[in-house]
């Protein structure tokens, strides 16, 4: 995906600069990629569908009296809180979801929103107040006009049918595919084995991928990805960056969002039924060509396939999420035979692709033994301050220790075998540690964080009484508990 992204906003001056593209675009648009093709557009007027081809400076001015013209790079500088006057000094990343509430998504009853869009007969404003991309930008303002073409778009911007919020919480994305990495760089850490030492290939470490912390927000028409919050501030605010952590809500500041994705455009959820500890959304976006939005089964050009694996770690934040994204799909295209939207959302259990991941890295042609426990865990070391994401597989008779990857998430230490039948954000496996139920000596919490579990194993040699142990943190208490009575249940028997 390569887009245009709005002006750099500076907060309380005149100044407005074209920021051009996003780094990680621009070196996509070097290697060969061309304009037309992806629809580079800078664009503020959408009184139709035509409109989209015009290329217009997003930093013109706002005319008051064409109220279909908008520029939301002046709406952002401009903007001030209008939220009530006891929550002005609170901080924005200690009370985020009522920030949200209250200012980013306003609503037509709330009288003290700022008027973005000109004169507009004393009626509020009901898109959300976030900076996106311009391609975002443009397929949220398309599909506000497709079906009312000739209807003036300030009268769409504030009907009845508000775009509201669902909900805001943080969590731990990985991006997978071409176009979802363009936009959200997955930063890189280096592979570590049992023992906590750096994985070489061929005199190179090898690399993994790791998620970010991000806001998810869910609105009743679609999701948004925005930068967590970071402890530094600037009066200029580079798109997109971070809220900055000390900011307050009177400062009134706009989040800026890595992606917006119309929920209609959701095509498939997959979760993992063994232990519920992330969930992997399918997007396929329309593309854009000559002012038109392709329907993406039509081979008229090709869709662009977003793909995120949501890292839950909770079997009930997971189902939890899961029917909230269900619920706010339908209700995005409740009966909607729109070209662009999908027919139906695919809910999938994946669990045979974790079995297919397993048996590869095990290189059994049919692994077939019973998955008792599986939880994403981070592995610690003692007197180390590093941490390595793990899956932990529990079965009758063994323990494992994997390194989970997934499709199209950039890493470097994905098995050759699983690239020849794969799609974006299927899992691939690799084993780190591995031991018979039969070799562990105990397995036991620590006192002073339930969090931590340790197993410990038997010594392997009759000459030694040295001993090894796998230190793992889990997400919670329940999560932890849960994995010592597992093992113990095996231990057991």
């Amino acid at each position: 995906d390569v887009s245009t992204c709005p002006t750099e906003v500076v907060k309380n001056t005149s100044t407005v600069q074209d920021n051009g593209l996003f780094e990680s675009e621009q070196n996509t648009l070097a290697a060969g990629s061309e304009e037309d093709e992806f629809g580079l557009l800078n664009t503020t007027n959408y009184s139709s569908a035509a409109d989209l081809s015009d290329d217009k400076d997003e930093n013109e001015q706002l005319d008051a009296n064409k109220s279909n013209c908008i520029d939301f790079a002046a709406a952002e500088r401009n903007d001030e809180f209008d939220g009530p006057d006891a929550y002005s000094q609170l901080f924005i990343s200690e009370y985020y979801e009522l920030y949200f509430r209250c200012f980013v998504f306003p609503s037509t009853s709330h009288n003290d929103s700022i008027e973005l869009y000109g004169d507009t007969q004393n009626q509020e404003p009901t898109v959300p107040k976030v900076q996106l991309y311009q391609s975002d930008r443009d397929l949220m303002m398309w599909a506000l006009t497709h079906k009312k073409q000739q209807q003036d778009i300030s009268s769409l911007l504030h009907a009845v049918d508000e775009e509201k919020l669902i909900s805001v919480k943080r969590e731990l994305v990985l991006p997978c595919g071409v176009a979802a990495t363009a936009r959200i760089q997955p930063t890189s850490s280096d592979v570590r084995g049992s023992k906590g030492t750096i994985l070489f290939n061929t005199g190179s470490p090898y690399s993994i991928s790791e998620g970010q912390n991000l806001l998810f927000c869910i609105s009743n028409r679609a999701i948004y990805l925005i930068p967590d919050f970071v402890d530094a501030y600037s009066d200029s605010r580079r798109f997109p960056s971070s809220i900055p952590s000390d900011a307050q809500f009177s400062f009134g500041l706009w989040p800026h969002a890595y992606c917006r994705h119309p929920l209609k455009h959701l095509r498939k959820i997959s979760f993992d039924g063994y232990g519920f500890q992330r969930l992997t959304l399918f997007f396929k976006l329309p593309g854009l060509r000559q002012a038109l939005y392709a329907q993406p089964e039509n081979d008229l050009m090709s869709a662009f396939d977003y793909t995120y694996v949501i890292f839950t770690f909770d079997q009930q934040h997971t189902i939890k999420m899961l029917q909230c994204l269900q619920e706010a799909a339908k209700e995005a295209s409740p009966n909607d035979v729109d070209d662009l939207s999908s027919s139906s959302l695919v809910v999938e259990n994946d669990n045979s692709g974790t079995m297919k991941a397993i048996a590869r890295t095990l290189a059994r042609a049919n692994f077939t033994d019973d998955i008792l426990h599986y939880q994403i865990v981070f592995q610690l070391w003692d007197n180390n301050d590093h941490h390595a994401r793990r899956s932990f597989v529990l079965t009758n008779s063994e323990v494992f220790l994997f390194i989970e990857t997934y499709a199209g998430d950039l890493s470097g230490c994905t098995l050759e075998g699983d690239i020849s039948d794969i799609r974006y954000g299927d899992i691939s496996m690799r084993t780190i540690a591995s031991c018979h139920v039969k070799d562990i000596a105990t397995v036991s919490s620590a006192k002073d964080n339930t969090k931590m579990v340790t197993i410990a194993f038997k010594s392997q040699s009759r000459l030694s009484w040295s001993s090894s142990a796998w230190l793992l943190k889990c997400q919670n208490v329940d999560n932890a508990e849960r994995l010592i009575s597992d093992i113990r249940k095996v231990l057991s028997t």
